[in-house]
């Protein structure tokens, strides 16, 4: 169960995409897990996951202060507030963030093109701006993920993405050029492209 208002996106069933594939990917690899979820929202990501993986370290952050009110509230609604820490952070800004290595780093960050907002359907317009703008190209924030996780991610950790199903291939060869290596890219129940992730080689 999950509380939402206007300061967060309404959770999507395509995001339940990315909870499934961090438990297969746990499935093959049986690490202790330290994870960062960037730009949580309204913490559905980080709190099912919590919620799956109890012995997991996650770290939630989010831009907003407003977001991050929400995602402590489902954190407590779902009983898991002691397992994750949230932090207000512009992407990898809180310097907290930067002591520390990760295993996994999720995101499902805004993707939609800048031009493209005024088009979409009249109730997701009601959602914050901020959570859907991805800027020109709606790119914006992979190319400013991908260079900095390959940092923060210890050997062999894993970078995860919810993306649009069109931007595929854009985002596969941006992790490819920064050596992620093992990219695998899978669709959601529509058959879209919806989640890509891939393995640091550092």
């Amino acid at each position: 169960k999950f509380f939402v208002n206007k300061n967060v996106l309404i959770p999507r069933q395509e995001t339940e995409n990315l909870v499934e594939e961090v438990l297969k990917l746990l499935a093959t690899h049986h690490l202790p897990l330290t994870i960062l979820d960037i730009g949580t929202g309204s913490g559905n990501i980080a709190v099912s996951l919590a919620k799956h993986i109890s012995s997991a370290k996650i770290i939630a952050t989010d831009i907003s202060k407003e977001a991050l009110c929400v995602a402590k509230k489902n954190a407590k609604l779902n009983n898991v507030s002691d397992r994750i820490t949230f932090l207000q952070s512009d992407l990898f800004s809180n310097y907290k963030l930067q002591t520390m290595n990760y295993e996994l780093i999720i995101s499902n960050p805004p993707y939609i093109k800048s031009s493209e907002i005024k088009k979409l359907q009249k109730e997701i317009q009601h959602e914050p701006k901020i959570a859907l703008d991805g800027g020109k190209d709606g790119l914006n924030f992979y190319k400013k993920i991908v260079p900095m996780s390959r940092k923060l991610l210890k050997k062999n950790g894993f970078l995860m993405f919810e993306i649009g199903y069109h931007h595929s291939k854009k985002i596969k060869k941006m992790m490819g050029a920064d050596k992620f290596r093992n990219i695998k890219v899978v669709n959601d129940y529509s058959a879209l492209e919806r989640v890509i992730y891939g393995q640091n080689s550092n």
